[in-house]
């Protein structure tokens, strides 16, 4: 499989990836032992939500965020040359969608995980000891995360540009500082026929699925943000539950067609349309995890001949973040990667979809150590911030052509998710 690399110092990281996985490294601290991380599982909680929504609009990020952004710029060297053996993922699996160009893209699945930055993705490849999946993309890129405000971005101003195309202040869902709504491709693609779907491990009126999926002057202003997710062409949407989901929300949904089905247990592609309000969705164990939701997810919508569009977002990355809790973030990743192993295996024999990765912003400053490899990566792990920071995020694609789109040869923007998507989906 020919890939793109946009970075140097390729030769020497490869050699370095091909030695931990002959040595079959594997870290000290296992997913087994991750039981002393109670809080790996991302608990439905308003006061929580807010105490990060206070941190993502607190003051511009310092002067320092320059050599932040630097360092992520180098750590992507490594990361793309590291993960440039197509022989395995995070499970060991094989290269398991060498994607073919199609002149009919149908379906879009993006990966959007929160606050994921070079250095956030180089920490769980070593931690696993083996490349991840979303590391095996056939273009890697980065991708700029700037809003209006100065200084970094927060999640419902990224999310907005990248459903939108156009940039706002942060705090804004869906909206200019004017109040204009602004329109997002979901609204647009569901207007030419073509099903949507967005799964958080969010609460449900989080930045990112808000960007995407509502309008609003503000993300706090939940009752809003709600009832524009309500009022979207949105399908299926899935997430933890706010505080009082049924008496204060609940009826918005269902006077729109929409089926409430709370419980992982009860899902079923049946109804036309589910919103689903989970009580946790942990990045390890059994119930509602990220992979098992994207594989009920791409089961719900793949039964339309004009295609689909679904997100899913790992949000807890950002959390583990901002506290700069270092192998929860690494769990949290690698929950999110294990969806996108579920995408690359649905659209294995496929010619008709395209899958991305990428990031609303980066959070923490994470720096590696030098010498971090798989047996010390946790104590190699410095975090510079307890804010996001200005650095570029990843941008890993499957089934895109750079002759069709030929920004994809340079760094993008966040803004141009919009355009790839609706270049990949709008027939107008």
């Amino acid at each position: 499989m020919t890939k793109t690399w946009k970075f140097a110092g390729i030769l020497a990281s490869l050699v370095l990836a091909m030695t931990l996985a002959a040595c079959g490294s594997s870290s000290s601290a296992s997913l087994s032992e991750s039981s002393s991380e109670p809080s790996s599982s991302l608990v439905s909680s308003d006061s929580s939500i807010e105490s990060s929504q206070s941190s993502e609009s607190s003051s511009s990020a310092s002067s320092s965020d320059a050599s932040s952004s630097s360092e992520s710029s180098s750590d992507s060297s490594s990361l793309s040359s590291s993960s440039s053996s197509d022989s395995s993922s995070s499970s060991g699996n094989e290269d398991i969608y060498d994607p073919i160009i199609s002149d009919r893209i149908k379906n879009v699945i993006l990966f959007i995980g929160d606050g994921m930055g070079f250095s956030h993705v180089e920490a769980a490849t070593k931690y696993s000891g083996a490349p991840l999946a979303m590391s095996g993309a056939s273009i890697i890129t980065d991708m700029t995360t700037n809003s209006l405000s100065s200084g970094y971005t927060d999640s419902s101003a990224s999310a907005t540009a990248m459903a939108t195309g156009t940039k706002v202040y942060n705090g804004s869902v869906g909206m200019t500082s004017a109040g204009q709504e602004l329109p997002n491709f979901v609204d647009h693609l569901g207007e030419e026929g073509v099903r949507s779907g967005f799964i958080t491990s969010d609460t449900l009126y989080g930045g990112t699925p808000a960007g995407f999926l509502s309008h609003a002057v503000n993300r706090t202003n939940y009752f809003s943000v709600m009832k524009g997710m309500a009022d979207s062409a949105a399908d299926l949407i899935m997430g933890i539950a706010p505080n009082a989901f049924e008496p204060l929300y609940q009826s918005m949904f269902t006077d729109k067609g929409y089926t409430p089905i709370n419980k992982m247990s009860a899902l079923s592609t049946a109804p036309e349309r589910i919103i689903s309000a989970l009580p946790a969705i942990p990045a390890v164990g059994t119930g509602s995890s990220l992979d098992q939701l994207t594989v009920f997810g791409l089961d719900y919508l793949d039964n339309n001949e004009d295609g689909f569009f679904l997100a899913v977002e790992g949000s807890a990355i950002d959390t583990k973040s901002h506290a700069g809790e270092s192998e929860g973030m690494i769990l949290e990743l690698l929950a999110l990667d294990r969806a996108v192993q579920v995408a690359l295996k649905w659209a294995s024999n496929r010619t008709d979809t395209a899958i991305i990765v990428t990031a609303d912003h980066e959070t923490g400053g994470l720096v590696l150590g030098p010498d971090a490899n798989s047996e010390n990566i946790l104590t190699k792990m410095t975090w510079t911030k307890t804010t996001h920071t200005t650095s570029n995020v990843p941008f890993f694609a499957w089934g895109l052509s750079e002759d069709e789109f030929p920004l994809l040869d340079a760094t993008i923007d966040n803004t141009d998710v919009y355009d790839i998507t609706m270049g990949l989906l709008s027939r107008q």
